[in-house]
């Protein structure tokens, strides 16, 4: 599908709708367009979900056992330094007792006292003083646990440049599918690149709001109390914003209006 911008400020896209164009290549038409924040919004849902701080619980046993590995590591590490530095040691003192006749013996110790100090060197070359796992501590897990408490807030913060969240997103996510698209629905699935379990979302779209606002009316029901419904419901009005008492009254009277217009007719 494309992105295809309706409208900018400033040079900045602030509503775009996604566009599959079907078999527009081979002379047929476009499947249809879906609005941008369709999509987008419950994408964005969904990755925050992932992202909670109760989702850190995992980390920090990692953290906690990358570091215990890396301490074990440390200690092998210098329990061999100090295997081979007993035997260089005994190799030297042997190699100091050998009578000079037995240049055949003092050939064997100097070469094995060679290789033991090569081994040695390689070792106390590779031995990590500081573990790498240290760099990232549980101290700093909470700094991040913390940061991650208001994860809305960080993406929505002027320093989050939009490459930020595509980036954040696309670590995330392997695809996005429209499985079925209605004029009151839409499903999607999200793909998530650790081989997750897939999550499906749903989106009611503003024409099944339109319908129920002259359903529930139609039964009496106030305003303010369709206003409410909707809005549990999750259903935003067509400029993406809650219902109200007033803009339903007003879908009922533009709804009234089109009904007596169509009995004059």
């Amino acid at each position: 599908m494309m992105a295809i911008s309706k409208k900018q400020e400033s040079g900045v896209c602030i509503r775009f709708d996604y566009v599959c164009m079907g078999g527009v290549a081979e002379g047929r038409k476009r499947c249809g367009s879906i609005p941008g924040w369709v999509i987008d919004r419950p994408l964005l849902e969904a990755v925050l979900e992932r992202l909670r701080p109760h989702a850190l619980d995992e980390l920090e046993a990692a953290v906690s056992e990358a570091e215990e590995d890396a301490r074990s590591e440390a200690r092998r590490q210098r329990d061999a330094l100090y295997r081979l530095r007993r035997e260089v040691e005994d190799l030297e003192v042997r190699l100091s007792r050998v009578d000079a006749k037995h240049w055949t013996v003092e050939q064997r110790y100097n070469a094995q006292l060679h290789e033991k100090n090569l081994q040695l060197r390689r070792l106390a070359e590779q031995h990590v003083q500081v573990p790498m796992a240290k760099q990232f501590t549980v101290e700093c897990l909470g700094q991040l646990r913390t940061m991650c408490s208001d994860l809305e807030g960080l993406l929505a913060a002027q320093t989050t440049e939009p490459r930020d969240r595509k980036e954040l997103v696309r670590i995330m996510v392997a695809r996005v599918g429209v499985e079925t698209r209605t004029r009151e629905r839409v499903r999607l699935r999200v793909v998530w690149n650790d081989g997750a379990p897939d999550t499906v979302r749903e989106v009611v779209l503003y024409p099944y709001a339109h319908r129920m606002v002259e359903e529930w009316s139609s039964q009496g029901i106030e305003s303010v109390e369709i206003a409410t419904r909707l809005n549990a419901m999750g259903v935003v009005t067509k400029y993406q914003t809650p219902w109200t008492e007033r803009n339903v009254t007003r879908q009922i009277a533009r709804t009234r209006s089109r009904g007596k217009v169509a009995i004059d007719a």
